[in-house]
Parts: structure tokens; sequence; C-alpha cells
């Protein structure tokens, strides 16, 4: 179920035109950026967008321009997780011989300071529950987290349905932000 779920999903977001598929992110980044996590987070951890995911560049320059730490992964494909890595700028991104853009450094930044995290997935229901590309990297990743850090799922409207069955080792979204709502999953005092 969970790969049908995900190759139907893939597809619509495949489907989105550019002009939408930026209009569509330009909303849910600045939903995010007028969050309360975001405003009052001193370390970000944020993906950076491909294959039609939201775009999250707009919070990353903003992040960057308030003073904030932010931090991207970089993906040990090898070893199968992901690595919280610190940037300063975009200069320090690259996609090297992958389509995935990754820090050009790879200095670890110590987990437990990150306060939000960006995270992408494929599906999420209105649990916070995510399904991602089926690899496992962000299952690993989130499993490590202190349970102070505020989870932060960015989706379409199109990549929400209204239940998932999570596996014992998911873990689920406080937030998941779309272009028209934020589902508020397990951390609701922390809205504006």
């Amino acid at each position: 179920m969970n790969n049908d779920l995900r190759a139907g999903n893939l597809a619509a977001r495949r489907a989105l035109t550019e002009e939408v598929w930026l209009e569509k992110s330009r909303i849910v980044q600045k939903r995010v950026m007028a969050s309360v996590p975001f405003q009052d987070a001193a370390v970000i951890f944020s993906y950076v967008g491909f294959n039609r995911e939201v775009k999250t560049e707009v919070i990353i320059a903003e992040a960057l321009a308030r003073g904030k730490t932010v931090c991207i992964p970089f993906t040990d494909w090898k070893g199968g997780f992901l690595t919280p890595v610190k940037i300063s700028s975009f200069d320090e991104i690259t996609t090297g011989s992958g389509r995935v853009p990754q820090p050009a450094d790879r200095e670890p930044f110590p987990l437990e300071k990150v306060n939000v995290l960006l995270i992408p997935g494929v599906v999420f229901d209105l649990h916070g529950n995510r399904i991602g590309m089926g690899k496992g990297f962000f299952d690993r990743f989130l499993a490590a987290l202190p349970p102070s850090a505020v989870k932060i799922g960015l989706a379409f409207d199109l990549q929400i349905v209204e239940s998932l069955t999570p596996a014992p080792w998911d873990v689920a979204m406080d937030w998941v932000m779309t272009e028209s709502r934020v589902i508020q999953a397990n951390k609701p005092e922390l809205s504006k």
C-alpha cells in the first residue's frame, strides 16, 4: 500500500507545472517563516529541495539573513544515514555527482543543538505520519533527534491523506505545512 501511495504521489508532484510548483512552494515557505518555531529557532535544519519537492531556498535565505544557524543534510549513500552540516551561504551547496543538493563541507553539526527541522516527504497524514522515498535515511535521522526538536513536514495539499499506518520506527512530524493549511499533529501549543 505504501508503495502505491508513494508512486501515485510522486507522479502527481512531478505533474505540477513549474509555475504552479513555484507558487505553491512560495506559499508554504511563507507559512513556515511566519510560524513561531521558525521565528524562535536559533538553529534550523532544512533539506534543499529537488524533483518537485517543496522548495526551501527562501526559508534558508531568510534564516541566514536573520543570523540563524542553518544546517542541511549530507547524505552518506553507502552508510545509509544523514548528517547535519552547517552552511553560511548557497555557495556551500553542491549537487556533486548526484541530483540531491548537499553541503560541500562534511563537518557534522551537533544534532542536539538543532531547534527546528524542515523535513521532506512523499505522503503525510493528518497525524504527522510520513512516507518518504523508501530508503530510510530520514527515518534513521529522525529517530536520533532530541525530544525538544520541532519537526515540520513540508508538502503540497495533493500529498496529504487522512491516515497512514506508521511502521514501529517511524517518527511523526509535529506540524505539516501545505499551501492551504497547517496541520498541528503533536505540538499544537506552538501555533501562532
